[in-house]
């Protein structure tokens, strides 16, 4: 198996066993905005003052409906 591969069985895995339907849909919005930007969500200003005001980073679907 490749790294690649093997990454993608531990998230999956870890998603499955450890986090409530919530956490896996806020952790795969986090991936899909980092996916979708280049960059991670929290190195954006921006969504770093959201993260801090909601308590929860607001990801690529939610960005898109909350800006400012």
């Amino acid at each position: 198996m490749s790294p690649a591969e093997g990454l993608h069985v531990e998230r999956t895995e870890f998603f499955t066993r450890v986090m409530p339907q919530e956490g896996q849909e806020l952790m795969l919005d986090y991936i899909a905005t980092t996916d979708a930007t280049g960059e991670l969500p929290l190195y954006n200003p921006d969504t770093y003052e959201q993260a801090l005001t909601l308590g929860s980073v607001p990801g690529h679907r939610s960005t898109k409906t909350t800006r400012r």
